[in-house]
């Protein structure tokens, strides 16, 4: 009986927070069965803190509109789909919730805190501005608007951390690292254009979930073997600054504002990047 109540209360928990299609996305987007998905999500529900932002929504007084509180709910409930279709894709063993709550719980909040002095470039530029429009425009208060701002790059700490983790780094040096690697590789564009990408049957949609599973492995696999090989914070720059020519034109064809997104012209770019990552010295 006690695991029965057990499960009810975790099922209840989910469609509260995440509504009740989340199940049935996460299935046809990774395959994965409705127990892994649970136990995957538990995991990201509780590193993220999902219950506590919640709560903060909850709390905001009047000044703040249905519609900036739909807005924030919505936005955290993509990084926590995010985060959960990425812990399904890089753990194919059963998922130990137990265990990999205490593995990324501490280092994911201890990154959070940081993570805007972590961005660089047009992300950086980007949370910025929405942090500013936050508390300009929709009267969220700041430690909100902050943390609300950056949810979409948030989902980033997980495979910094796991990456961090694996090699024995520091986070924070790791996280600088990468949020370099991803502004030079111009992931966030592409993503962008993935998203655009027709979906039509759930072959697009896990056509699409693998193709940005790739791109964040290309970025995550150029900052382990960055911090793996680097003595210094300072090479990180200079070796992802030294782009090729050839992988500069593929990126370009790739992101030309006057072509439709194509999934071919897409996995050609991913698996360029796929490829200078691997041979990063």
């Amino acid at each position: 009986m006690a695991n029965e109540i057990t499960a009810t209360a975790i099922t209840n928990r989910l469609v509260d927070d995440n509504g009740i299609t989340f199940v049935f996305r996460m299935q046809e987007e990774t395959g994965a069965s409705v127990a892994a998905i649970i136990r995957a999500w538990e995991v990201v529900h509780r590193a993220v803190g999902q219950r506590n932002y919640l709560s903060d929504i909850a709390a905001l007084d009047s000044s703040v509109t249905t519609e900036t509180r739909v807005r924030l709910q919505l936005s955290h409930r993509r990084l926590v789909e995010r985060s959960t279709r990425w812990l399904l894709a890089s753990r194919r063993q059963t998922i130990d919730v137990t265990g990999e709550t205490a593995h990324f719980t501490p280092v994911v909040a201890s990154l959070r805190t940081s993570l805007p002095d972590f961005l660089v470039g047009a992300e950086r530029a980007a949370v910025d501005t929405k942090h500013q429009r936050y508390l300009d425009d929709r009267n969220v208060p700041d430690f909100l608007a902050r943390r609300s701002a950056s949810l979409f790059q948030e989902f980033s700490l997980f495979p910094i951390s796991e990456t961090a983790l694996r090699a024995g780094r520091d986070p924070k040096w790791t996280a600088r690292t990468y949020f370099q690697a991803a502004e030079r590789f111009r992931l966030d564009k592409l993503l962008r254009r993935v998203a655009a990408l027709r979906r039509v049957d759930n072959w697009d949609a896990m056509s699409r979930a693998a193709l940005r599973d790739d791109l964040y492995f290309a970025v995550s696999d150029a900052t382990r073997r960055l911090i793996g090989d680097s003595g210094l914070p300072q090479a990180e720059a200079a070796q992802i600054g030294d782009l090729s020519d050839w992988l500069d034109n593929v990126l370009d064809a790739a992101l030309d504002p006057a072509r439709e997104p194509e999934m071919a012209v897409l996995l050609v770019a991913t698996n360029a990047l796929r490829s200078f990552a691997e041979n990063l010295a």
